[in-house]
């Protein structure tokens, strides 16, 4: 964020809560604009976006990068998880660019960037509701790539590997506990294995960036 703030740019800057210490620190910066904004709720969508344009006057550039981690055995995922798992990962992305969309379509010029993960490109064993999300917002920003080209919206994916930041502390995780489940044996370490035709080490994993057109 210093950086865009020092090269001049307008941004708004969205968080759950505005308030933290960090929240504070980026709105003591030029040019920058601290907004609450949970992406599973329609009602803040919406609020941070017309704050957005009424601030700025416009909306350029929209990067989508809200996520929630979920690792654990597929058996074990709860329903609640899985449906916090799909509204952070692919729905609130997908409603953040339908309330983006007007705004760029009527400047007939934007950029939406979609951070996805390279769990998007390979698959490791109890990662399975977040490979799914992250498998469908890449499918959702390559087709709208299209749809919207001719509109003069871009749309571009980045695929991070691993990340030096707290989101794996911050893991949720499916547990035997949380399911009245005693230890099993097969719930144990998760190993990597081979998918398709190589093998995909986790500490091997590295980003990309996707572009269309």
């Amino acid at each position: 964020m210093e950086h865009f703030s020092a090269a001049g740019w307008n941004v708004a800057a969205t968080m759950r809560s505005p308030t933290s210490e960090a929240g504070v620190a980026l709105a003591a910066l030029q040019n920058v604009a601290v907004l609450k904004l949970d992406v599973t709720s329609a009602t803040e969508i919406a609020a941070a976006v017309s704050a957005t344009v009424a601030r700025f006057g416009s909306l350029d550039a929209l990067v989508n990068n809200a996520g929630y981690g979920l690792v654990g055995p597929l058996e074990l995922v709860t329903a609640a998880q899985i449906e916090r798992q799909i509204a952070t990962n692919l729905v609130g992305p997908i409603a953040m660019m339908q309330a983006a969309l007007p705004h760029m379509r009527a400047a007939r010029r934007g950029v939406i960037v979609n951070v996805t993960s390279v769990e998007g490109r390979v698959v490791l064993p109890y990662n399975t509701i977040c490979h799914g999300t992250k498998f469908g917002l890449e499918g959702v920003s390559e087709c709208a790539a299209l749809e919207l080209a001719p509109l003069g919206v871009r749309v571009r994916i980045v695929e991070p590997g691993g990340v030096r930041t707290g989101f794996g502390v911050r893991l949720d995780t499916a547990s035997l506990q949380q399911n009245g489940r005693k230890r099993d044996r097969r719930f144990r370490q998760p190993h990597s294995r081979r998918v398709g035709p190589g093998r995909h080490r986790p500490g091997n994993l590295s980003g990309s960036h996707r572009r269309f057109g």
